[in-house]
């Protein structure tokens, strides 16, 4: 249910789009096969499209690819998990934005994800995700609770530490009518590891990594969210 508000309450997140184009300028891609894994509603496509990338988008949602097929008629999307697609086609840049990867609850399915990602990858390819750390989560779980409100539109997510290192956000969203108040509530997990750990897997596989905090920054203890920039 959450899917059909997605874009109204989330925005179409131009700026983050913005920052991976500049990554993707900065790493010195020349192709412009483009795969977005975990695409949603497609608003990442959308941006790539406009400029002038050949893309195509996967989710295991099929309410959220109904919401980007609309968007984005012409593109291609498949409905498959992050963590083992196959898909007969390489690219140059494969992208997972938005945290996507954190909903992957166990470390073995990120390594599933980093493995099927490589291997869909051109030579010299780039994988470029970002994730929630450690230490956001904990912070936010402590923090409790969030609103944000559009049109006639809220939305109240409480985050909670079940433990293991495992987060609930309890997402509420409520719809004012004339007489009436609707209310949708959905239940999304994540999680998040070590980013020594990430890193030191990710080196088994691809022959370089970057990364860079949310401000563009070497990333510290308190880093809130981390881009990886992996390099086939």
């Amino acid at each position: 249910m959450f899917s059909q508000y997605y874009d109204e309450l989330m925005g179409e997140r131009i700026t983050d789009s913005k920052k991976v184009m500049n990554y993707i300028k900065e790493s010195g891609i020349i192709g412009n096969e483009l795969l977005d894994v975990a695409c949603g509603t497609g608003s990442n496509l959308k941006y790539f499209l406009n400029k002038g990338f050949n893309v195509m988008g996967l989710d295991i949602s099929e309410q959220m690819l109904n919401i980007a097929k609309n968007k984005l008629p012409h593109i291609h999307f498949e409905k498959m998990n992050m963590t083992d697609f196959k898909i007969n086609k390489s690219f140059d840049i494969i992208t997972c934005l938005y945290d996507s990867i954190n909903h992957l609850l166990s470390f073995s399915e990120w390594k599933n994800f980093f493995n099927t990602s490589f291997n869909h990858l051109k030579d010299n390819g780039i994988l470029i995700f970002d994730m929630n750390t450690l230490y956001k989560l904990k912070e936010l779980s402590q923090k409790h609770t969030f609103k944000k409100i559009v049109g006639d539109k809220s939305i109240t997510m409480e985050i909670s530490d079940l433990g293991d290192n495992i987060f609930n956000w309890n997402t509420q969203i409520f719809i004012n009518k004339s007489n009436s108040v609707d209310k949708y509530n959905e239940n999304i997990k994540e999680t998040s590891f070590e980013i020594a750990d990430i890193n030191n897997y990710l080196l088994k596989i691809f022959r370089n990594v970057q990364m860079i905090d949310q401000d563009g920054n070497k990333i510290n203890n308190v880093s809130k969210r981390v881009y990886f920039l992996c390099k086939k």
